[in-house]
């Protein structure tokens, strides 16, 4: 998992924005950066994002659909790991240049003033969608982390998801999030599925011949007494999210 998301300057960031501010389209793109070690916490791991790479891709005013899979990924990857291979930045921690997540807008103009954004996600809505939260679940189990304290090479990820999105006070921000290892389990295993309701996902029903465990989540109730609760049928997304 990753600690902290950094850009290595506005003008990365801007250059993105630039083509919703163009087009009032969606835009979606990968992060192109390194990982660096985060001092702020014990054993903490950054990423900082030196470029966002844009796929093709067809944005809407309420959402875009992109073609995937990435087909320049290999090639940009393999340019990514000949930058700031030197000792010194070994010695740093500093790793290469690799795809380390990716990016969307999802920004409103608000109808009473078009200088400002709508205030979309928050605490009495939602930070990501079911439907976000799934992709990024399968977006986590195609980018891995290498190890060699797993005896499969590989165990997690570092892969990021960052949403530009509006503010309390109508100005843009950037939110950033994983899922869970939990989450990306449930996705591979084809467990959940996203809801109508942004806010929650869906548990699939347990059919002939397909078992689904049991899946519960904590929750405090209307007097502050935490409780265990079943996720069948539906449970709220934000369970799935680290942050």
């Amino acid at each position: 998992m990753v600690d902290h998301v950094e850009f290595a300057s506005k003008q990365v960031v801007d250059r993105f924005i630039d083509g919703w501010r163009k087009a009032g389209v969606q835009r979606y793109g990968f992060l192109i950066g390194r990982y660096e070690p985060y001092t702020e916490v014990p054993m903490g791991i950054k990423a900082v994002v030196e470029a966002i790479h844009e796929p093709m891709q067809q944005g809407e005013v309420d959402g875009l659909t992109v073609a995937l899979p990435w087909e320049d990924e290999k090639r940009i990857s393999e340019l990514g790991s000949w930058c700031y291979h030197d000792t010194d930045m070994q010695k740093a921690g500093r790793g290469n240049v690799q795809v380390i997540g990716q990016i969307f807008t999802d920004l409103t103009p608000r109808p009473d003033d078009r200088s400002k954004l709508v205030y979309k996600r928050h605490a009495q809505s939602f930070f990501m969608s079911g439907l976000e939260a799934t992709f990024a679940a399968k977006m986590q189990a195609e980018h891995p982390t290498s190890t060699k304290s797993s005896r499969t090479g590989e165990y997690g990820s570092r892969f990021v998801t960052v949403i530009v999105t509006g503010t309390e006070e109508g100005s843009i921000d950037m939110q950033s999030f994983q899922v869970s290892e939990q989450a990306v389990a449930m996705v591979q295993a084809d467990m959940v599925v996203p809801s109508r309701e942004p806010q929650t996902v869906i548990v699939r029903k347990e059919t002939e011949g397909r078992y689904i465990p049991e899946v519960f989540y904590r929750s405090k109730n209307q007097y502050g007494i935490e409780v265990k609760e079943s996720a069948k049928p539906t449970f709220p997304v934000d369970f799935l999210l680290v942050n």
